[in-house]
C-alpha cells in the first residue's frame, strides 16, 4: 500500500472523527486499536479493487514516441492518456489488470 494510500485514509479518518489520535509505534503500526482496524478494513478494500483497462494500442514505428503519439491523438479528441490514468490509480492504491490487446 502506497504512502499516498495511508495519507489519504488518515485525511479521511480526521474528517470522519476530528480529533481522533493517529500516532504509531516504531513498527508503523497506530497505536489506537481501533484506527488501526479501521486501516486494515481500508487498505484491504483497495487492495481488492481491481481496475481492468484496456491494453494500450500500438502505433507503428513511425519514430516518433509512443507517449508522444498518445497526447497527440488523445488531446486532439479530449481523452486523457490511459499513461495518465494509470498513475492517478496506482497513486490511490487501486490494483490495475491489463486487459487484452485489440
Amino acid at each position: 500500500m502506497t504512502q499516498t494510500a495511508q495519507e489519504k485514509f488518515e485525511a479521511w479518518h480526521l474528517a470522519r472523527f476530528p480529533g481522533a489520535s493517529l500516532s504509531k509505534r516504531t513498527n508503523g503500526e497506530y497505536i489506537n486499536l481501533y484506527v488501526g482496524m479501521c486501516w486494515i478494513g481500508w487498505s484491504a478494500s483497495r487492495e481488492t479493487l481491481v481496475v481492468e483497462l484496456p491494453a494500450v494500442e500500438a502505433w507503428d514505428n513511425d519514430g516518433r514516441l509512443d507517449r508522444e503519439k498518445d497526447d497527440t491523438a488523445d488531446c486532439a479528441i479530449g481523452l486523457v492518456p490511459s499513461f495518465d490514468v494509470r498513475i492517478v490509480l496506482l497513486g490511490a492504491g487501486i490494483t490495475i489488470s491489463e486487459g487484452p490487446r485489440p
